[in-house]
């Protein structure tokens, strides 16, 4: 697939651009989708670090982390 090479595009976006919440999102999306749970979470927690209203983010985030009792 798409999603190794989404995932070092977006790497890269973000080591080359001043901090922005999208691209973090997006690449919690893409990692979520390869299965890497933790790394997912990071990143969608950075995201909403830098933009609390961040949709992407807090969708991504709500479904990878499991529901407090």
């Amino acid at each position: 697939g798409r999603l190794l090479p989404a995932a070092a595009a977006l790497r890269a976006a973000i080591g080359l651009h001043p901090p922005r919440a999208a691209l973090h999102a997006m690449l919690a999306t893409v990692l979520e989708c390869l299965g890497r749970r933790p790394a997912a979470i990071a990143q969608a927690e950075a995201a909403l670090a830098l933009d609390p209203a961040d949709a992407l983010a807090r969708s991504t985030l709500d479904r990878l982390r499991p529901p407090k009792r």
